[in-house]
């Protein structure tokens, strides 16, 4: 098929290159327009002159560039005396690594496959803690285009020195925490946590203003949630509310005035059926906040309110970026559920 010369022709219509090299931006326009299924195998493209007269901004040696690099990488070919046609559209190869499977690493994945569904093929390894399955498919960076790790659910250095050791940083995107060195040079989607978690109780410190303390209910100790637990404390002493880590829901003191903010749906049972024991009421003597939206949430004391990263955005983030071949390092994105349990 050729591709006819009108506006709402996605190798016409191009948006203007803001950043970077022209050419690259071609060649990303037309890959994406490929993998969107907007140009198909066998399309025959615009020649050079056509291109030129549709796109001012673009001069001749850049649009020869543009298709040079995509011949090179075998996505076009040339036919002497016809001109350029889309040659294939290979799949890239996609592992997706999280250690379990819960409601956040689900919306990760769905979003994810959503877009690529026709341009990659996507391997789940769910790991959960076991260093020889995590290992094996770490061994067969060859097969992969990229590999996506979900970098939050590892605690242990084991896995991390593996992670930076066998997978060549060009295929690898980290999702919501970046390595602890906080190298620059691999892409990834990651919440900035003590600033999310500042704004995110500065929104809702209208309802949060009649407690006077935030106890914080993570099984983690607080040198593991070292960001965490820095955005807590700067809310809480610019608005002077106490602050308290507690890393045990059994041992924690239930007390009138006081916000419980949970991490973890098992410690969110035992702590309401310690707070209902207690018979304060809840949204008015007792506070409590989930970190992480689930369905759940919405479902408990009639709403619980949650402070949350949008895990759905960030495996779209990560999609693009391996539609393109970008590697990028962006900040995702995160917000306030309020109900009425604050």
């Amino acid at each position: 098929m050729i591709l006819e010369k009108k506006r709402n022709n996605p190798f016409y219509d191009m948006e203007e290159c803001v950043n970077g090299s022209k050419s690259n931006h071609i060649v990303r326009h037309l890959i994406s327009a490929i993998n969107s299924g907007c140009i198909k195998v066998n399309d025959k493209l615009p020649s050079i002159n056509e291109f030129l007269s549709e796109n001012c901004n673009y001069s001749r040696p850049t649009v020869i560039r543009a298709y040079q690099k995509l011949k090179e990488k075998k996505i076009i070919e040339s036919i002497h005396g016809k001109g350029f046609y889309i040659y294939k559209a290979e799949k890239k190869e996609v592992l997706l690594i999280f250690k379990q499977l819960s409601y956040k690493e689900k919306e990760i994945y769905d979003s994810l496959s959503k877009i690529l569904k026709r341009s990659a093929n996507i391997r789940l390894l769910i790991h959960e803690n076991n260093p020889d399955s995590f290992i094996n498919f770490i061994k067969q960076a060859n097969e992969f285009s990229y590999f996506v790790v979900f970098h939050s659910s590892f605690n242990d250095n084991y896995y991390e020195q593996h992670i930076r050791n066998k997978i060549p940083p060009n295929k690898l995107i980290l999702l919501d925490s970046k390595l602890d060195n906080n190298d620059e040079i691999i892409a990834g989607v990651y919440q900035n946590m003590e600033k999310n978690i500042f704004s995110a109780l500065k929104q809702l410190y209208p309802l949060l203003k009649k407690y006077k303390k935030i106890i914080v209910v993570h099984e983690e100790k607080e040198t593991a949630l070292k960001e965490i637990v820095l955005g807590f404390e700067k809310f809480c002493s610019a608005h002077s509310i106490d602050f308290q880590f507690g890393h045990e829901v059994n041992s924690i003191p239930i007390n009138k005035e006081t916000v419980y903010i949970n991490f973890q749906q098992k410690v969110l049972a035992e702590l309401i059926k310690r707070i209902k024991d207690s018979k304060f009421k809840i949204g008015k003597e007792i506070g409590i906040i989930s970190y992480n939206e689930t369905p759940l949430n919405d479902i408990l004391l009639e709403g619980i309110t949650a402070i949350t990263t949008d895990y759905e955005k960030m495996g779209q983030q990560a999609a693009y970026m391996i539609m393109n071949d970008q590697s990028l390092r962006l900040d995702n994105s995160f917000y306030v559920i309020p109900r009425k349990s604050v």
